[in-house]
């Protein structure tokens, strides 16, 4: 998954779950933007930026930063379980029969 798509499934997300949550995501995913090093290779900026820094979280830089980072792998991961949760529960819904499904009767007047 590249990294418009990546944002395009969490706008999904956004648009069907708590818009909190998508946009603290998109917040992350949009601070690891992949960019080209030197080399032409795609790297993950923010992780390149900290190994980098003078101030930042102090690391060798040995190339392992490639795009997608780990920060990205994980999101795409859980974003992966949580539609295929969506999915099996879509499917278990709909194995259910209408006549299956148990209402309670109105309430009338007297008994409210």
């Amino acid at each position: 998954m590249n990294h418009d798509e990546l944002l395009a499934e969490i706008k999904s997300l956004n648009d069907s779950c708590s818009s909190r949550l998508g946009n603290a995501l998109k917040a992350v995913v949009e601070l690891h933007e992949p960019e080209t090093d030197y080399l032409g290779k795609l790297v993950c900026g923010y992780c390149k930026s900290l190994c980098h820094s003078e101030t930042g979280l102090r690391c060798d830089w040995d190339g392992d930063g490639l795009y997608p980072c780990w920060t990205i792998k994980i999101i795409e991961e859980e974003l992966l379980a949580l539609r295929l949760d969506f999915i099996e529960f879509n499917a278990r819904v709909a194995d259910v029969a209408p006549e299956k499904i148990v209402q309670k009767p109105k309430p009338t007047r007297w008994e409210i």
